[in-house]
C-alpha cells in the first residue's frame, strides 16, 4: 500500500492509495491531480528545528 502526505483543501493530510484515488485519513476519496505532494516528513530533522 503507498501512502502520502499531501496538501488538500488547505490542510496537510496523510493518504493511502485506494482503488485509483487517495484516501484521506478522515475517510474522504479524492482525485490524485486534486491534491499537491509533500516530501516525506523527517522526524529527526524536525526536532533539531523545535
Amino acid at each position: 500500500m503507498k501512502r502520502a502526505r499531501v496538501a488538500y483543501a488547505g490542510a496537510v493530510h496523510p493518504a493511502s492509495e485506494y482503488y485509483g484515488q487517495l484516501q484521506l485519513a478522515d475517510g474522504r476519496l479524492v482525485k490524485e491531480q486534486d491534491v499537491v505532494w509533500l516530501p516525506r516528513w523527517n522526524h529527526e530533522l524536525s526536532s533539531r528545528l523545535a
